[in-house]
C-alpha cells in the first residue's frame, strides 16, 4: 500500500524552495547592484555565470517539485476549473522560464568567451526575468492561499 505524502511535510519543502528562491535572485539582484554602482558591468561576468548557473538548476528542480504536486490527482481533484486554469498557466510560464534562463546562461557564456563582456541586452533581460519570476512567485502564493484556504476549507 503506497502511503500519500505528509501534506505538511510538501507544504515546509515548498516553503523552504521558496525561502532559496527569494535568497538567489535577491543574491543576483545584489551582484548586478554592486557592479552597476562601479560602473564594472564586465567584469561580473563570471560570477553571473555561475550564479545564472546555480539559479537555472534550482529553478529546475523547485518547477519539477511544484509541478509533480499540482499534478497529484488528491492534491487537484476538489480543485475548480477557474484554479486548473490558473495552475496551467503557472505551469506554462514555467517553460518559458526555462527558456529564459537558458537564453541567457548561453548568451552570457558566448559573450564572455568572445568578448569578456556582457551582452547589449544581458542586464535588461536578466532584471525583466527576475521580475517576472517574482510575480509568479507571489501568483503562486495566492493561488495556494486560494486552493488551501478559500476552496478546500484549509488544513485538517
Amino acid at each position: 500500500m503506497n502511503a500519500s505524502p505528509d501534506p505538511s511535510a510538501i507544504d515546509r519543502r515548498l516553503e523552504q524552495e521558496h525561502v532559496a528562491f527569494r535568497a538567489a535572485v535577491r543574491e543576483i539582484q545584489a551582484e548586478l547592484d554592486r557592479r552597476r554602482q562601479s560602473r564594472d558591468l564586465a567584469g561580473c561576468g563570471e560570477t553571473l555565470l555561475a550564479q545564472l548557473d546555480q539559479f537555472g538548476a534550482r529553478l529546475k528542480t523547485h518547477f519539477e517539485y511544484e509541478e509533480s504536486g499540482w499534478a497529484r490527482a488528491e492534491a487537484s481533484a476538489d480543485l475548480p476549473p477557474a484554479t486548473r486554469r490558473w495552475i496551467d498557466a503557472l505551469t506554462c510560464q514555467h517553460d518559458d522560464f526555462r527558456v529564459r534562463i537558458e537564453r541567457l546562461v548561453s548568451a552570457l557564456s558566448s559573450s564572455l568567451l568572445t568578448t569578456s563582456s556582457l551582452p547589449a541586452t544581458f542586464e535588461g533581460d536578466l532584471s525583466s526575468l527576475l521580475a517576472d519570476l517574482t510575480q509568479h512567485e507571489f501568483s503562486e502564493a495566492r493561488l495556494f492561499q486560494r486552493s488551501m484556504f478559500e476552496e478546500l476549507g484549509g488544513f485538517d
